[in-house]
C-alpha cells in the first residue's frame, strides 16, 4: 500500500503479510509534492512482479513540484517482499520543454513487459495548465511515444492539447489531457489507454470551468504507435449551469479486457472543475460504472473514415426521459431513415425506420429503457453517424 503525508513532501510504501492486520513500513520517498503514486501486480499467473510508480519534483520548491516532476518506478519480483532500485525514467533537464505532472500509471502486459503512461505539461507557456499530452514507455522497446493524437479543434504540432489563454480553468492540478489509465487485452496484447481532459477549450461551464470528457486510443504494437483518439463520453455542455454539467473526472479501469469489454468507473461531476469552486450549492455527483466494448475505441477509429450524413440533424432532448427525437430541419421530407439505439455494451435495444418521406422528425418512445448512457446511430442518404445520449428519470 502506498500513502502520502498530508501537506508534506513524502510518500511511503507499506507491506502486510497477514491480510491487513499489521503493516510494515518498507520505503520512504521524499520530494513528492503530489499524491501521484501507483501500485500494480502482474496478472500473469506464473509471475510475482509488482511495480510502484510515482513522481518526484525536480526543483527545490514544493509548490513547483505540483507540475515540475520526473517519473520514477521500482519493481519487485517476489510479490512485494523485496524491491529493486528506484529508477528515474524521465530524467528531465532544465533545458527540456516538458515536465511530468502527476498521476503516472503502470501495468504489465500478457508477456510481463512493464508499461508506464504519464502526463507532461508544456514548460514555455504562461500557466502550467495551458498545454499537455499523454506519453507512453515500455521496458522492451525503451521508447517514449505520444498516446494522444492532436485535437481536431486546433492545429498544434507535437500532439499538444491546448488550454484556454483567457483564464479558463480546469480545476485544481488539472490540464487539458491528464490522468491516463492503461488496459491490456491479454488475448492479443493490444493496449488501450483512456484519459480525462478536453480537446475543445470552448466547452466550459457557466462559471468558466472546463467540462472534462473521457478519451481513448489503442495500440497493436506494445505502444510504439497509437490510433487517433476517440471521445468516448462526448458530453460537451458549453455554458452549463451548476448541477447541469457533464464533467467526467477521475476515471480508472480494470487492468485487463474482460469479454471484449473495458470496465471503467468515474465521477460525473455536475459542477465542472475537479474540486468545489463555489459555482453553486453542493451537488450530488454520481459515481458511474461503465462497461463498454473495445470496439467503441477500435471501431470508432474505423468508422471515422466513413461518410457522415449529407445533412445536419439534432437529437433532443439530451438528457431525455421518455421521448427522444431525431430532427432533420423544417421542410425536409427524408426517405429511408434508420435510427438505432445501442446500450454501452453495443447491444441493440431500439430501432425505428422512416420510409414515408413525410416526417421531419423521427420520434422514439424509450419508456422501456433503463436510465443510463446509450448511443444513437442514424443512417440515411448513404451516410451514418453515432451520438451519445443519456436517459434520466
Amino acid at each position: 500500500m502506498a500513502t502520502g503525508d498530508y501537506n508534506a513532501a513524502e510518500h511511503h510504501l507499506y507491506l502486510t503479510t497477514d491480510l491487513g492486520e499489521t503493516w510494515m513500513n518498507i520505503f520512504n520517498f521524499d520530494s513528492c509534492a503530489t499524491l501521484s503514486y501507483y501500485l500494480c501486480a502482474s496478472k500473469n499467473p506464473t509471475s510475482q512482479k509488482v511495480v510502484f510508480t510515482h513522481t518526484q519534483f525536480i526543483t527545490d520548491s514544493l509548490a513547483a513540484g505540483q507540475h515540475d516532476n520526473d517519473v520514477w518506478y521500482m519493481i519487485s519480483t517476489d510479490n512485494g517482499m523485496t524491491w529493486g532500485e528506484c529508477i528515474n525514467l524521465t530524467e528531465y533537464q532544465p533545458t527540456d520543454t516538458m515536465r511530468a505532472c502527476c498521476d503516472p500509471y503502470a501495468i504489465f502486459d500478457a508477456d510481463d513487459v512493464l508499461h508506464i503512461v504519464w502526463t507532461v505539461r508544456k514548460v514555455d507557456t504562461a500557466a502550467y495548465y495551458q498545454a499537455s499530452k499523454i506519453l507512453h514507455w515500455d521496458e522492451l522497446n525503451d521508447t517514449v511515444t505520444v498516446v494522444n493524437s492532436p485535437s481536431i479543434y486546433y492545429n498544434e504540432p507535437g500532439g499538444w492539447w491546448i488550454g484556454p489563454s483567457d483564464g479558463g480553468n480546469y480545476g485544481a492540478w488539472r490540464v487539458p489531457a491528464d490522468k491516463p489509465v492503461l488496459i491490456c487485452d491479454t488475448t492479443d496484447n493490444y493496449l488501450y489507454c483512456i484519459w480525462g481532459g478536453n480537446d475543445d477549450y470552448t466547452d466550459s461551464s457557466a462559471a468558466g470551468y472546463i467540462n472534462d470528457e473521457i478519451y481513448g486510443a489503442f495500440s497493436t504494437d506494445r505502444g510504439l504507435t497509437w490510433s487517433d483518439y476517440v471521445n468516448l463520453t462526448n458530453t460537451r455542455a458549453p455554458g452549463a449551469e451548476p448541477g447541469a454539467c457533464y464533467d467526467e473526472d477521475w476515471a480508472t479501469a480494470h487492468l485487463t479486457v474482460v469479454h471484449d469489454s473495458i470496465f471503467v468507473t468515474y465521477v460525473e461531476d455536475k459542477d465542472a472543475g475537479s474540486c468545489p469552486h463555489g459555482e453553486g450549492t453542493l451537488t450530488e455527483n454520481p459515481v458511474r460504472c461503465w462497461v463498454f466494448p473495445t470496439s467503441l475505441i477500435t471501431g470508432a477509429c474505423e468508422e471515422s473514415k466513413e461518410e457522415p450524413l449529407p445533412y445536419d440533424f439534432e437529437v433532443y432532448p439530451n438528457p431525455f426521459s421518455r421521448l427522444l427525437n431525431v430532427g432533420f430541419g423544417k421542410g425536409r421530407g427524408l426517405k429511408n431513415i434508420e435510427v438505432t439505439i445501442f446500450d454501452v455494451s453495443g447491444r441493440e435495444v431500439l430501432k425505428k425506420r422512416e420510409t414515408s418521406g413525410i416526417s421531419e422528425t423521427v420520434k422514439l418512445d424509450t419508456r422501456d429503457l433503463a436510465c443510463g448512457v446509450y448511443f444513437i446511430g442514424v443512417e440515411a442518404g448513404g451516410g451514418a453517424e453515432v451520438r451519445k445520449v443519456v436517459k434520466v428519470k
